[in-house]
């Protein structure tokens, strides 16, 4: 059985581990990312030193999986510093671990409500501030290199500090549902949370982030069915008839233009209708579909074990290169590791109103995962945040089973 009582020390450790990472300027240096590490140390210590670590297969097949991917980074690169590349499956296995051992206790870390919504409301709104002044920021923000550490610092981000929040969407939205007749306090957090979360979208114009919220808001609200093969193909339905819409229907067009008119979204409106109707390909677009190809071939042609060292891949998708790059093996702990609170949710209860909140949870995370290259900020708002989220929703619902 879980333990139900955690040390002050692992709860300071946990906040620091998860403002680092959520916070711009704490992921540029590596004394932050060891700092990090060392935190995720100390924690297992405390713990260990009151309890036996006793697992269940999948969470011992999951740390095996990490030491096989440090062992095949560092034949690779045949460097040391190779072992710290792929912190964040380090990072998802500890995650993963940790989301099991809470599993009782979640009311020990509601603390972290307020605490991670607050930094989520200063980075988004630095991130507004940057892309203000400088309206190629957005774009600028998306690489993985240098070039992007001045924005860093001054706490701007990407695609690493939207895209977790995409994931938590559906769940926050049905906690603000019920934080308002709760907890006044945790429902203004919310409510400016959801603000910055809105004009960040609007601002910085990634269409990944727009469609997904627009489709796990449509599951959360209007798909009753307990399927979640069913959800994906009514996500997919959606998806084909989105683009149809906006490149066929000139009225929807038009309503979408009017209503994001002055925004990024509304170039990324423009962009669909042009791939759609002519034969021109938005860059993006195109190098997407080029990644997503690169993976899908090393897929077919390293099914089992993968491309290990040796395989490519595309880069452009979290779900799509793990399985490039170390087979079916890899992919199925993968799934089982950042899918789980959808899929614990599902197994769980029974309650309508909570698997319509797992259904739109894991479509909002598989298709951020699906299109896109997962950075270290997923894990701990999925693995989490999310559950105790889902905790308070229970508890303000009174909802047993």
């Amino acid at each position: 059985m879980a333990v139900t009582k955690y040390t002050n020390l692992q709860k300071l450790m946990m906040m620091y581990v998860i403002a680092w990472s959520i916070s711009p300027p704490l992921q540029i240096d590596t004394e932050y990312r060891l700092l990090a590490i060392g935190c995720v140390a100390v924690w297992f210590w405390q713990y260990l030193s009151h309890n036996s670590l006793n697992l269940p297969d999948i969470y011992k097949y999951s740390i095996g999986f990490a030491v096989a991917v440090a062992v095949i980074g560092f034949i690779k690169y045949q460097d040391f510093s190779s072992l710290i590349k792929p912190m964040g499956y380090y990072l998802l296995v500890f995650a993963f671990i940790l989301n099991y051992l809470h599993r009782n206790s979640w009311n020990e870390l509601e603390i972290l409500i307020p605490f991670v919504l607050i930094l989520l409301v200063i980075f988004n709104l630095k991130t507004l501030s940057i892309i203000h002044f400088n309206p190629n920021a957005a774009r600028d923000l998306v690489r993985n290199d240098e070039s992007t550490y001045s924005y860093l610092r001054q706490g701007a981000g990407g695609y690493g500090l939207l895209y977790p929040q995409v994931c938590i969407f559906p769940m926050m939205i049905a906690w603000l549902m019920r934080a308002i007749r709760k907890n006044r306090l945790f429902f203004a957090a919310g409510v400016a949370w959801l603000i910055s979360y809105v004009l960040f979208i609007l601002d910085s114009g990634y269409t990944i982030a727009v469609v997904a919220t627009v489709v796990s808001l449509i599951i959360l609200f209007f798909y009753k069915r307990k399927s979640i093969t069913l959800a994906m193909t009514v996500t997919l339905v959606l998806i084909i008839l989105i683009v149809w819409l906006i490149g066929y229907v000139p009225s929807v067009r038009n309503f979408l233009l009017d209503i994001f008119d002055g925004t990024k979204v509304a170039k990324k409106v423009n962009d669909i209708y042009m791939s759609v109707t002519t034969d021109t390909v938005a860059d993006s677009i195109f190098v997407r579909m080029q990644a997503y190809q690169t993976s899908l071939t090393s897929i077919l042609k390293f099914s089992v074990l993968g491309g290990l060292w040796f395989g490519e891949i595309g880069g452009h998708s979290a779900l799509l290169d793990t399985v490039a790059q170390y087979g079916f093996w890899g992919g199925y702990l993968f799934i089982n590791m950042m899918y789980c609170v959808p899929m614990q949710i599902k197994k769980t209860t029974e309650n309508a109103k909570c698997l319509q909140i797992a259904n739109a949870s894991f479509i909002s995370t598989l298709l951020i995962t699906l299109l896109n290259s997962a950075p270290y900020q997923f894990v701990f708002l999925i693995l989490i945040f999310q559950p105790i989220l889902y905790y308070d929703i229970r508890k303000w619902g009174n909802i047993k089973k």
